[in-house]
């Protein structure tokens, strides 16, 4: 429907599949008529539209599935998956003034601030999310290792809260009229994923990605919650700035953003931002991510300032002055290519240090993307010692060795680099023992430009909020690691450091969780991805598990057989 707004009217011509008015009178094709402000006008795909001289800003509601995650320039279509015919979201059309005419395309991509082809205007999409009205998940096998949680069951949703959980609690409530029905057999239901660690690129960089498209990549990965590391442009360091990213994503929708602010201005390690307004703009964490915070003296205040606030200092743990000119692990990869190499210390000194800061102070303290074995058996014992530590590690750390650069591939380059096999193992075992509290992609998005370059002029990091899930649930039932285990450290785990409700699967909590096809095999060269880039190895690996459905908030933000 195309209902007009603000002050103005005006008028609207059918296309070539005539229309209706909210009061119910038909329109046939060709047919004017008086839009006025509030006036609802049903369009099929592929309708054209013509307004009259003056402008107009209408709002497009369609039947949809992604809550506002990935915007489609289609109308009056209802998905072809799980959710045909069910509109959980709206969308508003800004018109410019000089619009004359514009047909509505069946659009092949997402799209935000690009002119319609041939029409000489330009149209802005902003997403208004409604929760789920009735949903209903027939038999899925719900795991939520935070209540114990391992059972077929049923799941009912109503109005963006879990209202029923338990085999058959479906039964009755399928049969309503308004209910949505997903049969889910053979597939699981798992609380949705936190990430505690992105790079949104939003401000400065948007050509690498933005908050939308960060948030639409998240939820096609299964998560709800996504905190945005501070390492933009201008770096997030100010009130201003944290709130402007929150403002950004409420009005995209999707998954709920967390900014983690900056711990000195600008990121140089020597003036400590005022957490207060920032901790009261949004912010969960602070960190000085892509730079360590070299400075014992800065290091020590850093942690006593955020003390009063309950949030965690996340170290970049590099001593740069051990790193100067490495772009990879120092060992027999490094030597053979002729390359300065990292060495693990540089990680393991800055730990080692902060630990015992933050055992002095009484605060909270996360490593970043650890990557040794050396920070693994650091944090082992500063747990045994009971210091207030938490630490991530990264899919890339989990999987890969500096091996994968042998040719100078430089899609393998990251920071900190890829280690060696003896780590890689270290790091699996303390991830299933628990050392290591969660999982974190370390989303980093870049360009060809910046990645199709000699190794030392390309930009470290690789995207992957998308294919988390599905490069990771082949590790289960290495060194130990449970799929319970998995799941805490996409969930729960990093919920709890970030300081926010977890996803949770029982009655009364509000719906976020992932449906995923743990049968599913998959080659994201082979997927439509919602991020801006492609910077990853990872790209022609077949992955393990695909995540069918994500809900945020309540709100559907992903349905990928609804191609959203």
């Amino acid at each position: 429907m195309l209902a007009a707004g603000g002050a103005e009217s005006g008028r609207v011509r059918t296309g070539g599949g005539g229309g209706r008015l909210r009061t119910g009178s038909s329109l046939a094709p060709g047919d004017d008529f008086e839009l006025a402000p509030g006036d609802d006008f049903e369009l099929a795909p592929g309708d054209d539209f013509e307004l009259a001289e003056g402008g107009c800003v209408a709002s497009l509601a369609r039947g949809g599935t992604d809550g506002g995650t990935d915007v489609r320039p289609e109308v009056g279509r209802g998905g072809e998956g799980f959710f045909d015919g069910f509109a959980s979201s709206a969308m508003v059309l800004e018109l410019t003034p000089s619009l004359k005419e514009a047909k509505i395309p069946r659009g092949e991509a997402a799209f935000r601030s690009r002119a319609l082809e041939g029409v000489g205007h330009a149209m802005r999409w902003r997403p208004m999310s409604a929760p789920a009205e009735l949903l209903v998940l027939r038999g899925a096998r719900a795991l939520d290792p935070a209540r114990g949680l391992d059972a077929t069951v049923d799941v009912v949703v109503e109005r963006g809260r879990i209202v029923r959980l338990g085999p058959d609690a479906g039964a009755e409530p399928a049969r309503a009229e308004r209910a949505v029905v997903v049969e889910a057999g053979g597939r699981w239901l798992l609380p949705a994923f936190v990430d505690l660690h992105a790079h949104l690129r939003e401000p400065g960089q948007e050509y690498k990605e933005d908050i939308a498209s960060g948030l639409s990549a998240a939820a096609a990965g299964g998560y709800a919650h996504v905190c945005a590391m501070p390492n933009t442009q201008p770096v997030n360091d100010t009130r201003a700035v944290t709130e402007m990213m929150v403002h950004r994503a409420a009005e995209h929708g999707g998954p709920t953003l967390h900014p983690i602010a900056a711990i000195t201005k600008r990121q140089e390690g020597k003036e400590l931002t005022e957490m207060a307004e920032l901790r009261a703009a949004g912010a969960v964490a602070v960190s000085d991510d892509g730079v360590c915070v070299m400075s014992s003296a800065v290091m020590r205040r850093a942690l006593e300032y955020a003390k009063n606030f309950d949030m965690p200092v996340i170290q970049h743990a590099e001593d740069h002055e051990l790193t100067a000119g490495a772009d990879i692990h120092e060992g027999a990869i490094s030597a053979r290519l002729g390359l300065r190499g990292w060495p693990r210390v540089a990680e393991d000194v800055i730990v080692a240090r902060d630990l015992l800061l933050a055992e002095y102070v009484g605060a909270r303290y996360h490593v970043a993307h650890l990557s040794t074995r050396g920070s693994a058996r650091l944090v082992r014992e500063a747990k045994g010692r009971h210091i207030d530590v938490t630490c991530e590690v990264t899919p890339h750390h989990l999987l890969l060795t500096d091996a994968a650069l042998l040719g100078y591939d430089t899609a393998c380059k990251v920071n900190p680099p890829l280690r060696e096999a003896e780590d890689v193992a270290a790091l699996v075992e303390a991830l299933a023992d628990g050392t290591i509290d969660a999982i974190a992609t370390d989303h980093a998005p870049h360009t060809p430009l910046e990645k199709d370059c000699e190794l030392s002029q390309a930009k470290p990091g690789l995207m992957g909020l998308e294919l988390c899930f599905g490069l990771l649930l082949g590790l289960v039932g290495t060194s130990g690691l449970t799929l319970e285990r998995l799941v805490d450290a996409l969930s729960t785990r990093p919920a709890r450091i970030a300081g926010i409700d977890a996803p949770s699967l029982r009655e009364g909590a509000l719906a976020e969780f992932t449906l995923v096809d743990p049968a599913a095999r998959w080659k994201p060269e082979n997927e439509r991805l919602r991020s801006k880039s492609r910077n990853t190895p990872f790209m022609s690996r077949e992955l393990m598990g695909k995540v069918l459905l994500t809900l945020a908030r309540g709100v559907v933000v992903h349905d990928a057989n609804g191609g959203t």
